[in-house]
């Protein structure tokens, strides 16, 4: 749930850290060179685990999916603002 992960990022959750790596990259000319990346990551070593379906289910409860979903389409989108605001609530 990518925008899920954003809105904790823009909320600054306490249950995530910013961590960064190095890795090498291939461009599409073939060139390699060093690139650093940064994920909004779980701190794992605090024992956090992600479960998010909850919030799909406190989502759905609020009337904030389309009431009809394409057939065998396994994905769900509300507004982002109504999401952003529940999710800043829970």
């Amino acid at each position: 749930m990518t925008f899920y992960h954003y809105v904790e990022e823009s909320l600054s959750v306490d249950y995530r850290l910013h961590k960064r790596f190095s890795a090498p990259y291939t461009d599409f000319d073939g060139e390699v060179s060093d690139r650093t990346y940064g994920l909004f990551v779980r701190k794992i070593d605090e024992g956090v685990v992600t479960h998010v379906d909850p919030m799909g289910e406190i989502l759905w409860a609020k009337g904030l999916f389309p009431a009809t979903v394409p057939a065998q389409v396994p994905a769900c989108v509300p507004s982002t603002l109504e999401f952003s605001t529940m999710k800043s609530r829970v």
